[in-house]
């Protein structure tokens, strides 16, 4: 048991450090600029991200009967952006390629500062002394993201082929390392999900799921390709930080099953939500019906 809490820090690191290695092997500097060159459309998703989960996910706890364990493992998931897919998932739904690259790249950069001051806010709306240091959050990201989506970007531009060639059997082997770190975490707090499934944790976490979704669809602009990917940008939330907050204030250890029900309740709406999106598309005439 020790040797394996151990082992899936650096195995969620790996998946990480794969995955944007991937994506920066795959992105052209258009995609990566994307959302510089058009700050309405960052500043539509920011809301979507940023501020409308966080605000679901007050109300839920709010107006649910949920332990204090549950409260703040819902919490910190809200806080915590970042799909650990990367925009594949964006993609897949029919997403446009340089607006789902430039979200993610652009979240990232914006979470250095973002997600610490957001912790500070919701630490003094709850009167609770949780923040968590911005060289911290920098120093997580630069390591696991910003490194190896330069390191990709560099390749692609070396030695082109070789990066395309790659880049879809890196993102294989990371969702392969995902999969091998989520069987033995989830059988670990197994007893301890189950234990706290009730009083309206299922319902809470759906609930805020489905706001992100629709409030992605909603304020992303006039083009549904946008309003799919940023829809499900905004539902994907990234367990590896909301698990760093927690341990940065020596929250209890067991928030740890709560962040496992959020992440497992999200691909099970989330997977819900592209089949009907992409049963759609076809109903009104194809895969070009879903990005048009």
């Amino acid at each position: 048991m020790e040797v394996l809490a151990h082992l899936i820090p650096l195995l969620v690191a790996t998946s990480l450090f794969l995955i944007d290695l991937a994506l920066g092997l795959a992105a052209t500097r258009d995609d990566i600029l994307f959302m510089g060159r058009h700050p309405i459309l960052l500043l539509r998703a920011f809301v979507a991200i940023n501020v409308v989960v966080p605000l679901a996910a007050m109300a839920a706890v709010y107006v649910l009967p949920l332990h204090p364990i549950a409260k703040a493992g819902v919490i910190l998931m809200a806080v915590s952006p970042l799909p650990t897919m990367a925009p594949g998932k964006e993609i897949k739904v029919g997403g446009r390629r340089s607006y789902a690259y430039g979200l993610y790249v652009s979240m990232v950069l914006l979470s250095v500062v973002v997600t610490p001051a957001t912790v500070a806010i919701l630490g003094a709306v709850y009167h609770k002394a949780i923040q968590i240091p911005a060289a911290r959050i920098a120093e997580t990201l630069g390591g696991s993201v910003l490194l190896p989506l330069v390191l990709g970007f560099a390749l692609q531009r070396l030695f082109p082929k070789l990066a395309s060639a790659a880049a879809p059997w890196i993102a294989r082997l990371s969702t392969v390392v995902l999969v091998v770190v989520a069987i033995p975490a989830v059988a670990r707090l197994w007893p301890l999900m189950w234990r706290m499934t009730g009083d309206g944790v299922v319902a809470a976490i759906a609930a805020i799921i489905v706001v992100a979704l629709l409030g992605g669809y909603l304020l992303a602009g006039s083009d549904r390709r946008d309003r799919v990917a940023l829809g499900v940008a905004a539902a994907s939330r990234h367990p590896g930080v909301a698990l760093m907050i927690a341990s940065a204030n020596g929250l209890d250890k067991s928030v740890g099953a709560i962040l496992i029900h959020f992440v497992l309740v999200g691909a099970v709406i989330t997977t819900i939500y592209q089949a009907w999106v992409k049963r759609g598309g076809r109903a009104k005439g194809g895969p070009a019906a879903v990005s048009s």
